[in-house]
C-alpha cells in the first residue's frame, strides 16, 4: 500500500485510498457474479473518489 502513496506524491496526484470501499463484498452493491458493482454500487464508488476529487476541483490554489 505504502508504495501507492509514494507514486502519488512523486507524481503529485492524489491518492484515492480504497476504490471499492463499503462496496466490495457487500452483496447488495454487486451483481450476481460477485465482482461488479450494482449501478447502487458505482453511485458509492463515484462517492468515494468524489471525497478526493471534489476538493482538488473546487481549490482554486491547484490551479496553475
Amino acid at each position: 500500500k505504502e508504495i501507492f502513496s509514494e507514486l502519488a506524491a512523486k507524481n503529485k496526484v492524489a491518492p484515492i485510498p480504497f476504490l471499492l470501499e463499503g462496496v466490495g463484498g457487500i452483496q447488495e452493491f454487486n451483481l450476481a457474479d460477485g465482482i461488479h458493482p450494482t449501478v447502487a454500487g458505482h453511485r458509492k464508488v463515484a462517492e468515494n473518489v468524489w471525497k478526493v476529487l471534489g476538493p482538488l476541483l473546487s481549490d482554486d490554489s491547484q490551479q496553475e
